[in-house]
């Protein structure tokens, strides 16, 4: 099993910080565990941020 440690801060301080450990099968490439993280970032931040073309003035 291949534990890794998925970790976002909002601030200085472990207090401010969040983290996680995650358990992949052990033939997990680094590439699927970039995107089991992506998608973990995602999960947390998607409600907090946006994007949009700006409107002409």
């Amino acid at each position: 099993m291949r534990k890794v440690i998925f970790k976002y801060s909002t601030g200085w301080g472990e207090h401010n910080s969040y983290r996680e450990t995650m358990e992949f099968e052990d033939g997990t490439t680094d590439e699927e565990v970039q995107e089991a993280f992506q998608d973990w970032v995602w999960e947390r931040i998607g409600d907090y941020v946006t994007w949009y073309d700006e409107e002409e003035a």
